[in-house]
């Protein structure tokens, strides 16, 4: 229901999520989206900071640099005029992925060590990211390798990237479908460590059919 409720008020605007945001990031996502904003008319950012009280600072700064901003928290839907709407509730994370289908993952334009991208994976979307993934170097390493994500730097890297993907539909699902298989060939991974582990383990699996 909320997922059909953000799809009505949305309608068919370009939009994309920078996601699990800190300091420092959404003034940035804020930059970018003006940057693109005057080719991509509609142009709809969506943010989820990683501390959804954080909110209600985030939306001050963002409209005193002149964008107009809705506030989740507030009971807020996008309206016409919305530049940038503010996810700032907990639990939601999966909706708003699914609305988009460009993924920014936060904590990476900031020293902070990333997020998992592979959430934005499972759901098919196209994933950017900056230079600081450190805390899942593995599972980056793995898109790159599949070019199956997009690294940027600064809101002007961001920005372009953002802009260049909502206006090449074919780039877009290209990575999508490379991201999704990625999280695929990683399925079931903690099942096969714990088959892997259960001989080592006392009272394990392996003990309890023997």
């Amino acid at each position: 229901q909320a997922l059909d409720a953000l799809r009505g008020a949305t309608g068919v605007r370009p939009l994309w999520l920078a996601a699990s945001t800190h300091d420092g990031e959404e003034t940035q996502c804020g930059e970018a989206h003006r940057r693109i904003a005057g080719s991509i008319p509609g142009l709809l950012t969506v943010i989820v900071p990683r501390h959804p009280a954080r909110g209600p600072a985030i939306a001050a700064a963002l409209a005193a640099s002149g964008v107009s901003v809705a506030l989740r928290s507030a009971g807020d839907l996008p309206q016409a005029g919305t530049d940038v709407y503010i996810c700032d509730t907990m639990g939601e994370m999966g909706t708003m992925m699914r609305l988009a289908q460009i993924v920014f993952v936060g904590g990476s334009l900031v020293p902070h060590g990333g997020h998992n991208p592979i959430e934005p994976a499972q759901l098919g979307c196209a994933i950017l990211y900056g230079p600081h993934m450190g805390n899942f170097a593995e599972i980056t390493s793995q898109l790159d390798t599949a070019d199956a994500a997009i690294q940027v730097a600064g809101a002007a890297g961001l920005g372009d990237a953002v802009g260049r993907l909502l206006s090449n539909p074919a780039e877009r699902r290209r990575l999508g479908e490379a991201a999704a298989g990625v999280a695929a060939r990683n399925a079931g991974v903690v099942d096969r460590m714990m088959t892997a582990l259960a001989p080592l383990i006392d009272g394990g699996p392996a003990d309890e059919a023997a």
